[in-house]
């Protein structure tokens, strides 16, 4: 791993990008900033952070093999990453929420930006970006978000936090390469925030209505049994689950 250290930045994410425009960038290189300026998650939604409370980087990967039919299962195994480490942490009720936020019950403990470049129909590189909420100690103006700390009431050490993720995302990806999808899949599904539980959605037209999540399909459509027991499926613009 090489690992690059600074002390505020706009988004990870951009620095990294532009390291990989003027220069040759090895495998598994990581940039970490203190303090994330403009950081950004799914949906253009912005990612704040506190300087050294939270953990913000940004991860140069590639993946031999993988084909855009499949990137879904990039999505899959950094979150997968992410949680089977807060797990070793026993930090208690972490799900992952479609298509890859981590929860801890109901509240929003990381974010997860994945950019991906294609060549051909296979990946090129892909550059991962994680906002953690490590050791912040209150969260008042952000109700459904929390910390490992306020999970947990222990302090982490940020460095060592990094570590062992940037780690499980090197055994998850050789999972990827290895083309074992079946296994991803089953894993994330196990896992899946409010699986076969009633819950409330939105649609693009600001529409709410109830259905339960039975699943993700392998293109990463959320399947979701509506009244009737009908079946729909819906990509990340069409629908949004609401946590209140």
């Amino acid at each position: 791993m090489q690992l690059i250290k600074l002390n505020a930045i706009d988004s990870t994410n951009s620095y990294l990008k532009e390291l990989v425009r003027t220069s040759k960038v090895q495998n598994n290189t990581v940039v970490v900033s203190q303090e994330q300026i403009k950081g950004r998650g799914q949906r253009n939604a912005s990612w704040k952070s506190i300087p050294n409370e939270s953990l913000t980087f940004s991860v140069y990967r590639t993946c031999k093999g993988l084909d855009i039919s499949n990137q879904f299962y990039l999505a899959i195994a950094v979150s997968l990453a992410i949680f089977k480490v807060l797990n070793s942490f026993k930090v208690s009720g972490i799900k992952i929420k479609w298509p890859n936020d981590i929860m801890s019950y109901q509240k929003k403990l990381c974010g997860i930006l994945i950019e991906n470049v294609w060549t051909k129909g296979h990946l090129s590189y892909t550059i991962i970006g994680i906002g953690l909420n490590v050791n912040e100690q209150n969260f008042n103006d952000l109700p459904i978000a929390t910390s490992l700390f306020l999970e947990t009431k222990k302090m982490f050490d940020l460095n060592e936090i990094l570590k062992c993720i940037v780690n499980e995302i090197e055994t998850q990806f050789a999972l990827l390469e290895a083309q074992n999808y079946n296994k991803l899949h089953q894993e994330y599904e196990a896992v899946l925030f409010r699986k076969e539980m009633v819950s409330t959605f939105k649609n693009n037209e600001g529409k709410q209505f109830q259905g339960i999540i039975t699943g993700v399909s392998p293109s990463g459509l959320l399947n979701v049994k509506l009244e009737n027991d009908v079946q729909k499926q819906y990509n990340l613009k069409e629908i949004s689950l609401l946590l209140n």
